[in-house]
């Protein structure tokens, strides 16, 4: 299709690239696939008068899997999105498809969409300066076996100024960057063993009630303190925009989402420079059957540097077993303890931080202790659930200079083994009172 030619269609209309589309129009001359009732291209083609166009006059432009070398570079494509006819319940359909192809389009722009604008379904086609402006629904919707290469997408004043990806197992190794648009997951995602998901710096990603990452291979989510890679709620106006179009309708809320879960086969996985906000419940916000650790890490030595944990419903971060490295790992607003482990957890520790939590301190499963542990968090106090701390014969618990257990009501420590405390004059180990706040501060609040 030649520059500034106008294609013209209506009720249930649909261009089909099963071979090769190559549409390359010039910044002055779009070429503009639209409604026959869109007198502003090329003039009354029908001569039917004032007879305005409207999103869904016609259907789609759907690239097919057996599309080849396909280009679309400045193209306007208006007034699609319905099988049948504008509105039709039953007939919404994404204005351009891309069904597991990979054409290239450039500078093109997708406006007054009756459905989504763009929807990507497999493939690994790219898109280049793609705008999608005025659709019913998102702008961009993305299946996840999809493995497209995005750049500087816009989305103005639709359903949701954001790119969609449906949950499930990801099939193989993918890299999400949304081309400068947020995320929102809609669903649970599963990163199998051997697979890799990439986060690149500076996405934002937004979830909702109940839906989890468990990662059983890799994440590498590493941003910069420049640009963090941000996992909050679909609420959550602050970051990526109101992507909700709802305004001050509503705000995020501890546990608008569930959890993130670190298990056995995610070693190598790293998240560095991530915020994860307002994560914490199964169900939805406050619901007291759902509560769940925002950050779960079992049997696993994933490593978590320069995380904020943020508006957690419970817990923050919770440790079952494994060695994960967590480093400048802070805690903030849970609704519940910033830090517990149990007592197989063998984790590496520093700097971590904890504000404003209802309970700032790290907890300890109780019980026996079987093998050798070293407690080194200065920055807050440790604590335990139950009744006693055990240290079995032929084990020991090394303290280091600083640290602080407090405890309560017939609550108590064990010795069967040996208990090596090496304070200072400067920095004791203190054993005290759950309200002692002359020590780490007023730590139950």
């Amino acid at each position: 299709i030649d520059p500034g030619v106008a294609v013209k269609l209506t009720n249930g209309q649909s261009i089909e690239v099963d071979g090769t589309l190559d549409a390359q129009g010039t910044m002055a001359e779009p070429i503009i696939i639209t409604s026959q009732r869109d007198d502003t291209a090329l003039g009354d083609t029908f001569h039917d008068g004032a007879n305005l166009p409207q999103p869904g006059d016609w259907q789609q432009i759907r690239f097919d899997s057996s599309s080849v070398e396909s280009n679309l570079n400045y193209v306007d494509i208006r007034y699609a999105g319905n099988y049948y006819y504008p509105g039709h319940g039953s007939g919404f359909r994404s204005s351009l498809i891309i069904n597991q192809s990979s054409p290239v389009i450039r500078n093109t722009r997708v406006r007054y969409a009756d459905s989504y604008g763009v929807e990507i379904s497999g493939g690994t086609a790219e898109l280049e300066q793609v705008t999608v402006e005025q659709s019913r629904y998102s702008a961009f919707w993305m299946d996840l076996a999809a493995a497209p290469i995005l750049a500087g997408l816009k989305a103005i004043h639709t359903g949701g100024d954001r790119l969609e990806i449906n949950g499930g197992s990801l099939p193989g190794d993918r890299v999400w960057d949304a081309g400068g648009l947020p995320m929102e997951v809609l669903g649970d995602i599963t990163i199998p063993g051997g697979k890799t998901l990439t986060i690149t710096p500076g996405q934002v990603l937004k979830l909702s009630n109940g839906e989890q990452f468990n990662v059983n291979g890799t994440l590498w989510a590493v941003g910069s303190p420049e640009k963090p890679i941000v996992f909050t709620s679909w609420r959550d106006d602050t970051v990526g925009g109101d992507t909700n179009h709802n305004g001050g309708a509503d705000g995020p809320s501890e546990g608008d989402w569930e959890a993130f879960y670190f298990n056995a086969g995610s070693d190598a996985s790293v998240l560095e420079n991530v915020e994860l906000r307002y994560g914490g419940n199964y169900y939805q916000s406050h619901h007291g059957s759902g509560y769940r650790s925002t950050l779960y890490l079992t049997d696993t030595h994933a490593t978590m540097r320069d995380v904020d944990v943020l508006h957690a419903d419970t817990t923050a971060v919770r440790i079952e077993n494994g060695a994960p490295i967590l480093d400048h790992v802070h805690a903030e607003g849970a609704r519940g303890w910033a830090f517990y482990a149990n007592l197989s957890a063998d984790p590496v520790l520093t700097e971590l931080s904890s504000v404003n939590n209802w309970y700032d301190g790290f907890l300890l499963d109780s019980g026996t202790l079987t093998s050798d542990r070293t407690w080194n968090v200065t920055t807050m106090p440790y604590a335990i659930t139950g009744t006693e701390l055990v240290v079995a014969e032929g084990v020991t618990l090394t303290i280091e200079a600083g640290a602080a257990l407090k405890l309560w009501n017939s609550q108590y420590v064990q010795i069967n083994g040996t208990l090596d405390v090496n304070g200072t004059a400067a920095n004791p180990v203190v054993f005290t009172s759950q309200r002692d706040d002359t020590v780490m501060g007023d730590t139950f609040h």
